[in-house]
């Protein structure tokens, strides 16, 4: 619909950032008071380096997956927060981290450490939630597998980053 791709990919990064906005304030909204989150919003919207949300990069995006992730992981909507994962682990490796923070909700809901023994209930319902966590590291994968499919390398990524100096910092 739109013929430059500049600005339709400028376009989409900046929806995925205004979404991943909306998605941080409903986030914060849960824990704290409404003055809060729009502040929240306020502060990573004018964050000095804020611009690259609305960039042809990835950053809006694994935004908008981050916060969605955390969202369902805060409701214990746990499917969903495994996709959301998913799809931030594709978007950026540092998106495999949010299977950490979705275990250790389960385990902060279901404790399934107090009394272990005299509560098998607990841990098999937390044994079976922390499944859906392994949906995150599939987004990892699936990405390498990309990096393979179009460089015969899973990490080319590595070598791609050289051109804008970057590397394993």
């Amino acid at each position: 619909l739109i013929p430059s791709t500049a600005i339709s990919g400028m376009l989409v990064s900046s929806v995925c950032y205004a979404a991943g906005g909306c998605m941080l304030y409903k986030l914060i909204c849960g824990e704290y008071s409404k003055k809060i989150a729009i502040r929240s919003v306020i502060y990573i919207s004018v964050f000095p380096f804020a611009f690259f949300f609305g960039g042809i990069i990835t950053e809006g995006l694994f935004f908008l997956t981050v916060t969605c992730c955390l969202y369902y992981i805060k409701h214990h909507k746990w499917l969903r927060a495994g996709i959301w994962g998913a799809l931030a682990a594709l978007t950026r490796m540092q998106g495999v981290f949010l299977a950490i923070a979705m275990i250790a909700e389960i385990f902060e809901t279901y404790k399934p450490f107090k009394n272990f023994m005299r509560n098998e209930k607990r841990v098999i319902a937390a044994l079976r939630r922390s499944l859906y966590s392994f949906l995150i590291p599939i987004g990892t994968t699936v990405y390498l597998a990309l990096n393979y499919w179009v460089d015969k390398n899973p990490f080319a990524f590595l070598e791609h980053q050289k051109h804008w100096h970057q590397g394993p910092m």
